[in-house]
This record gives structure tokens, sequence and C-alpha cells, in this order.
């Protein structure tokens, strides 16, 4: 291993931070409705990280039913846009 660069900590810590949440560029707001109401907004998530943490699932599983328009879940219906 290379001995750290001046500054790369602090760099590495920047960009950490700059990438997260609402913040990163490809981020998405998820609208989370339920099927038994779908008119009136159950939850609402800054990122696809934030929902699948949520539902304990991966990002890819979120970003697959954003795509699908399936229920995720028999339950729940995800959107980028609100209703």
């Amino acid at each position: 291993m290379h001995p750290p660069l001046r500054g790369e900590a602090e760099t590495k810590a920047k960009l950490s931070e700059a990438l997260k949440g609402d913040k990163h560029p490809k981020s998405k707001i998820v609208f989370v409705y339920s099927n038994s109401t779908p008119t009136i907004l159950s939850h609402e998530f800054v990122s696809c990280t934030e929902t699948a943490n949520h539902f304990s699932c991966s990002t890819m599983t979120i970003s697959r039913y954003l795509k699908s328009s399936k229920l995720f879940k028999r339950n729940w219906i995800l959107s980028t846009s609100a209703k």
C-alpha cells in the first residue's frame, strides 16, 4: 500500500458526503402509495437507497419496481412522480 497522500482522507470524506441521498445527481425521489388507497401518499423517500433500507431490500429491486409499475410486496405502488 502507498502512504496516504496529503488531503486524501479529507477528499474521500467530501466526495462521500457529496454523493449521499438527494445530493447525488442520479438520486430519485420515491413516492410510495398503498394499493388500497392509491391516491393517498404513504411514504416519501429522497432516494432508492433510502427506500430500499426502509423495506429491507436492494436498490436494484426498488429500481425494477419503479420501471415495471408492478405492485411491490403485493401492497405498495412505487413511483417517481407524485399523484
